[in-house]
């Protein structure tokens, strides 16, 4: 438990990934919209989201350039698309 957390903790610091609130905007604008399981969608060209049911959880951020674009692959986010995700207000999962 102490080492799944100093992991999250230094992510977070060097702001590979972002805890979210559901006060935030980008939980606001959830694309979070399966009813359960744990699975990743892109939320821009170059982030995504992990959501746990309905409710986001965290947010991962990308550099931005186009050998970094989001990418899903079986409910899993990463950041090694070579063409940006389809977001034409379509889930990407």
């Amino acid at each position: 438990m102490f080492r799944q957390l100093f992991v999250l903790l230094t992510l977070v610091t060097l702001g590979i990934t972002t805890p979210i609130g559901l006060n935030t905007p980008r939980a606001a604008a959830s694309m979070c919209l399966r009813e359960i399981g744990v699975y990743d969608v892109c939320d821009t060209l170059h982030s995504f989201t992990r959501c746990r049911g309905n409710r986001p959880m965290m947010v991962f951020d990308c550099k931005h350039d186009p050998a970094h674009y989001c990418s899903i692959q079986d409910d899993k986010g990463s950041c090694s698309g070579l063409l940006p995700p389809p977001m034409n207000g379509t889930l990407y999962h």
